[in-house]
């Protein structure tokens, strides 16, 4: 018989398991029956971190800005996050129609959640740092 601080641990591993295949199973179903072969969620980074570097381009083109070392270092290093998350998302797509072939981008979507939250995380920072710059250098 188990002493009960074992039971209980025992009893939460098994829960965090099976919370971790509905979820996984959740995110499988959804990139399955997805058109564009991911999350919903990993679609809105995608289309963010797409956004975001197209304003960068713009920002880099413009000739009424001056561009200072911070600034350049800015938007370089907006650039290199926002590769990094598009190349982070990029195992969390769909090759096929088949729900087992899926599992691998519905494990990834929920590995990388983390890593993905913390590279959005710094990726605010990096913009409001931008908006900042901006704002002082168009005075």
């Amino acid at each position: 018989m188990l002493d009960p601080a074992t039971a209980v641990g025992v009893a939460s591993a098994v829960v965090q398991f099976v919370d971790f295949g509905v979820t996984l199973f959740k995110s499988t179903q959804e990139i399955s029956k997805s058109l564009v072969g991911m999350t919903s969620e990993t679609g809105e980074i995608e289309h963010v971190v797409n956004n975001l570097q197209e304003h960068i381009q713009r920002l880099q083109e413009c000739r009424d800005i001056p561009k200072t070392s911070s600034l350049v270092k800015l938007l370089n290093d907006c650039i290199a996050l926002a590769n990094e998350i598009l190349e982070k998302t990029q195992k969390h797509k769909k090759g096929n129609q088949k729900f087992l072939a899926n599992l691998r981008p519905g494990f990834f979507t929920l590995w990388d959640k983390k890593d993905v939250n913390e590279m959005q995380l710094r990726m605010d920072r990096l913009q409001d740092a931008l908006n900042s710059h901006l704002t002082v250098d168009t005075k």
